[in-house]
């Protein structure tokens, strides 16, 4: 008799509109900081094949890069949670990394559709819908 295993659970919320409104936030705030990585690390990546960098831009260094300049440039950012910040560059990380090993092409911006609207927390993945509801899993 084959056992099944349980991987995770989809739950379906209806938040308040000012939980709605954090919600909003996070999502938005995590699609700049993945686009602002995005941009800084063609920028460097470019410097690096002009000879201009000794290394290849990796998500950490450009994690610290934002961190520097967060508080004076990009204030907002401290009104989420900094699961947020983490989880942008973690996702920045991975398609980089992919095309460095000649998996994928370059990573493209994120915009502003339902796909774009979702965060990572350490266990939990949050996706805000069209009608506002959130979904968990």
């Amino acid at each position: 008799m084959a056992t099944t295993m349980i991987k995770g659970h989809k739950i379906r919320l209806n938040p308040t509109p000012e939980q709605e409104d954090y919600l909003r936030r996070a999502c938005g705030t995590r699609r700049f900081v993945y686009n602002w990585g995005l941009a800084e690390w063609n920028k460097q990546y470019k410097e690096y094949k002009e000879g201009k960098r000794e290394k290849k831009p990796n998500a950490n260094e450009l994690k610290k890069h934002f961190q520097a300049i967060r508080e004076k440039e990009f204030r907002w950012t401290f009104d989420v949670t900094k699961c947020v910040i983490e989880g942008a560059f973690d996702d920045l990380a991975d398609p980089f990394s992919r095309f460095f090993k000649g998996q994928n092409v370059t990573p493209l911006s994120r915009r502003r559709t339902r796909a774009g609207n979702h965060f990572t927390s350490p266990m939990i993945n949050f996706r805000l819908g069209t009608t506002g509801l959130l979904s968990l899993s």
